[in-house]
């Protein structure tokens, strides 16, 4: 018995250490079944002005990585086809915006490459030649009869054009400036005080309230606002209703509108947000707020087809 539970100590060990042994975490599911992802592997792709984030359900030799520097995928679609690998490869753009997404997986026979606005990206520094961060699915997804989605946190050396590999003394480190930076950046559900401040000024703009919105806008938007409406900066109240009675068809319709993630940086937050519409089709958005005179006041704020 004494023996029984000295292994079963050592193997939850064992399983605990591989587990925190990679610079990756997360899954990428696919119709309904999940797989945990544990490595990641980075490259700028100059000719495509991308920053290319792959994240992987086992280690990678180097003979397979070295075959993706021209685009080669044969190597990874093999271990696929054999149930040896799960990944996902993100293309992200030079404005941190993530551009396709290839899943890895045996329910697509290798690789399918997916673009579109429903995918989440938090960069996070940890230090000169490094990259990290997390990135989601905003949504569960259906293609060519198959739903997917993913979420996963990564850090990793950042290649220029070819993928390099962590030297494990390396990974520690890293993996405590990842959680430390976590800690200061990450906002609370619902958006913490920045996202109590978007509500508000979305609650103006629905009633027209120019009064109550003026103090909720930054200056770097009250002069835009003023450039939109051809009026003189700052802008008057009647300007600034008549620009929200423009800003109103954004969430047209909308029956729901929540704040489901964002990140803290030294001169601004980004919310990340998501509206649903009556008949339940989403839509996605970011707004950046900015801290004046004490207050958090919305900049700017887009939102994706």
């Amino acid at each position: 018995m004494y023996i029984a539970v000295l292994l079963i100590v050592s193997l939850t060990a064992s399983a605990l250490g591989a587990a925190e042994s990679g610079n990756a975490s997360g899954s990428v599911t696919v119709n309904g079944k999940a797989v945990a992802l544990h490595h990641c592997y980075t490259r700028t792709v100059a000719k495509d002005g991308q920053t290319e984030i792959l994240i992987t359900s086992r280690a990678l030799e180097a003979a397979a990585l070295a075959t993706l520097r021209d685009g080669d995928i044969g190597a990874l679609v093999d271990l696929v086809r054999r149930g040896e690998l799960s990944a996902v490869d993100l293309h992200v753009s030079g404005a941190n915006h993530v551009d396709t997404v290839t899943v890895y997986s045996k329910a697509f026979d290798g690789a399918f490459p997916i673009s579109g606005p429903t995918f989440w990206y938090e960069p996070v520094p940890i230090g000169d030649g490094w990259i990290a961060g997390h990135s989601r699915s905003a949504q569960r997804d259906e293609v060519l009869g198959r739903t997917w989605e993913y979420d996963a946190t990564w850090f990793a050396p950042l290649g220029r054009e070819a993928f390099v590999v962590a030297a494990a003394k390396e990974l520690e480190p890293r993996r405590k400036a990842l959680h430390a930076a976590d800690a200061k950046r990450k906002l609370p559900p619902g958006g913490g005080e920045e996202g109590t401040a978007y509500l508000a000024y979305r609650q103006s703009i629905a009633k027209g309230d120019g009064a109550a919105l003026l103090p909720q806008l930054s200056e770097s938007l009250k002069k835009e606002i003023a450039a939109t409406m051809h009026a003189a900066a700052p802008p008057s109240r009647s300007a600034v209703e008549s620009w929200a009675f423009m800003q109103r068809v954004t969430l047209q319709d909308v029956a729901k509108l929540e704040i489901v993630g964002g990140m803290r940086e030294a001169e601004a937050t980004t919310l990340e947000l998501q509206k649903t519409s009556s008949d339940g089709k989403k839509s996605f958005g970011t707004a950046r707020m900015v801290k004046e005179g004490g207050a958090y006041k919305v900049a700017a704020e887009a939102w994706r087809n």
